[in-house]
């Protein structure tokens, strides 16, 4: 496996994940695996319906077996939904055989963007403070923090570009 053949972004919802990962793995030239989507693809629905009809259990059946996928992957980055690394199995693997960042900002900051471009049954500011709260140790655990308050998708990119270091 060549440095950086597998790049995994983790953070909280609205942290930035699919925007710096389109960008970063345009920059490295990789392929950008965005486990939501493919999550939608395999149930052919949008998350919150499969949440819905399958409950969080069925939802991170259809995470794991996507991340596996994923993870059989070289040259990928790829951005991971916000609970995905509370299994300590799928954490176990992400850190095993990728190099992880977790990105972050400022509550407010996440608040702010779960309401723009009109993102679908983005959730209310009560839910996600209490989410942001539930899993803030979680996200102090991970490796490779990256604040992303006030930045640009470019300027993160360029944070976690001079992480990685020279191939």
């Amino acid at each position: 496996m060549k440095p950086h053949s597998r790049i995994a972004l983790a953070g909280p919802p609205f942290s930035g994940k699919t925007a710096v990962g389109k960008r970063l793995a345009r920059m490295l030239e990789l392929d950008l695996v965005d486990l939501d989507r493919e999550i939608e693809a395999d149930a052919g629905r949008p998350i919150p319906e499969v949440f819905s009809d399958l409950g969080e259990r069925g939802f991170r059946k259809l995470e794991a077996a996507a991340l596996d996928r994923a993870l059989r992957r070289e040259g990928v980055v790829i951005a991971l939904g916000g609970g995905a690394l509370l299994d300590p199995d799928c954490r176990r693997r992400v850190l095993r055989t990728c190099t992880l960042f977790t990105l972050w900002a400022s509550e407010e900051e996440i608040l702010s963007r779960s309401g723009e471009g009109g993102r679908p049954l983005a959730p209310t500011p009560q839910a996600l403070s209490r989410l942001l709260r539930e899993r803030h140790r979680h996200y102090l655990s991970l490796r490779n923090r990256v604040d992303t308050t006030g930045r640009t998708p470019e300027e993160v990119c360029a944070e976690i570009v001079r992480m990685l270091g020279p191939d």
